[in-house]
Formats: C-alpha cells, sequence, structure tokens
C-alpha cells in the first residue's frame, strides 16, 4: 500500500495575511493546490481524508474532484504547529523542513 501525506498549501496565516487557527489557503496556495491535483489525477488512488480545518479541506478539494472521489472528513487528523488534539500525532510530517521540504505542499510516500 501506498500513502500519500499531503500538508496544505499555503495558507493565509502561512502568508502572514491572517492569525486565525482556521484560515483559508491564499492565492499562492490556491495555486499550489490546483498544479497538485494535476499531479494526482489518474493515480490509482482509493480515498482521501481530511482534517475539518479550511486550508486543510480546500487543498483536498481540487484532488478529490480530479479524483472522482469523496472527501473523508477526521476530526482526529486536526492539527496545529504540532498540537494534536485527537489521537492521531502528525509528528515530522508538522515539520516539512525536517524532511528537506521547500514549500508549503509536498508529499511524502510511504510503503507498508
Amino acid at each position: 500500500m501506498i500513502v500519500h501525506a499531503i500538508r496544505h498549501g499555503q495558507s493565509l496565516t502561512n502568508a502572514g495575511l491572517d492569525t486565525s487557527l482556521n484560515s483559508d489557503l491564499s492565492p499562492h496556495g490556491v495555486r499550489q493546490v490546483q498544479r497538485l491535483a494535476e499531479r494526482f489525477r489518474g493515480l490509482p488512488i482509493r480515498a482521501i481524508y481530511a482534517s475539518p480545518l479550511n486550508r486543510c479541506l480546500q487543498t483536498a478539494l481540487p484532488i478529490a474532484e480530479a479524483l472522482g472521489l469523496p472527501i473523508r472528513v477526521r476530526p482526529e487528523l486536526f492539527e496545529y504547529h504540532g498540537l494534536a488534539p485527537g489521537a492521531v500525532k502528525i509528528g515530522m510530517l508538522s515539520r516539512p523542513a525536517a524532511i528537506g521540504a521547500v514549500s508549503a505542499t509536498w508529499s511524502v510516500t510511504v510503503r507498508a
């Protein structure tokens, strides 16, 4: 099995335009996820999961539309600055610099 973990596109908070914990994507973030959706189009992906945060849902939506899949919203995936009130601890995925990420949108592939 291959799992793609996607960090949300640049949010208004990331861009310094908002201080909300639940901000939307910035215009740059919207362009990032549109490009990402094109990269995922046609891949054999069976499910899309997202936290209920606006930036996460706005990241998942273009991918879901490109693949013709629903978004499965999971509150336990909620994470903000490494603080996960749900059962899932994001760990290294909440710190993209730790794995050499160069942009706000990235994926990690894990083979199980």
